[in-house]
């Protein structure tokens, strides 16, 4: 059973973005940029050479646990992101968040909800990686970055995940307190692919 400390808040949530600023992304022509921060998100903590920790985790969830900086993992409804040796990001839909803080709840591992700390960005379309390149130093090269991975690293001097879901597709994951900034930091990178 869930405890008051571990339990998804249950008040209706609002979005980082005003509308005015979500209302200036739907002049983009070339990209399309939208807000999916309502995902369930939790941070785990473990070590990955205790097999116990490795093992709950795969029971509560089905993932095996990303190793290397850039891997994720996906099994169901979830995903797993490296965020550091022993750190993961874990990533739901916001209808299966109750499930998964249960799982966690149940696995008995180290874990914390950053659902409404953290906002998540879809970029996508033929200039996302163009419009990327523009404020972050990635070699967007598939070697370099390929489809699936999810890399740190800086967007417009901001700390950033970026998710690569596909050669034009990314998830940019960044804190709250920075959303608006990155948000209109995008826009404004987009404004030549508006016409």
């Amino acid at each position: 059973m869930l405890d008051a400390i571990t339990k998804p808040n249950k008040v209706p949530r609002t979005g980082a973005i005003t509308t005015r600023l979500l209302q200036q992304s739907t002049n983009l022509k070339q990209v399309k940029l939208t807000d999916v921060s309502f995902q369930g998100k939790f941070i785990l903590w473990g070590n990955p050479e205790d097999s116990n920790f490795i093992q709950s985790v795969q029971t509560a969830t089905g993932l095996s646990l990303p190793r290397q900086c850039g891997e994720v993992s996906e099994k169901g409804p979830y995903r797993a992101i490296w965020a550091n040796p022993k750190r993961w990001y874990l990533i739901c839909e916001e209808q299966n968040e109750t499930e998964l803080a249960e799982r966690l709840a149940d696995s008995g591992q180290i874990h914390m909800s950053v659902t409404d700390g953290q906002c998540c960005f879809h970029l996508k379309g033929p200039s996302a990686v163009d419009l990327l390149k523009k404020g972050c130093s990635l070699n967007f090269n598939d070697t370099h970055f390929a489809t699936g991975q999810c890399l740190q690293t800086r967007l417009a001097i901001t700390k950033v995940f970026l998710h690569r879901k596909g050669a034009d597709s990314f998830d940019i994951y960044v804190e709250r307190s920075y959303s608006e900034y990155i948000w209109g930091w995008l826009l404004d990178a987009a404004k030549e692919y508006s016409s």
